[in-house]
């Protein structure tokens, strides 16, 4: 049962690393996309 349960935890660390980094794309993407809406209504206004 313990075995199960470390073998389960470790397979389990990786996706849970890869949905992290996948959430962190998201939202560095989403961050960028505002940038990119804002940058050129700054311009403009200068």
């Amino acid at each position: 049962m313990n075995v199960f349960y470390d073998l389960q935890g470790k397979m389990r660390k990786p996706l849970l690393l890869g949905e992290l980094s996948s959430l962190i794309n998201k939202e560095t993407v989403s961050m960028f996309n505002l940038l990119m809406k804002i940058t050129p209504t700054w311009n403009a206004m200068f």
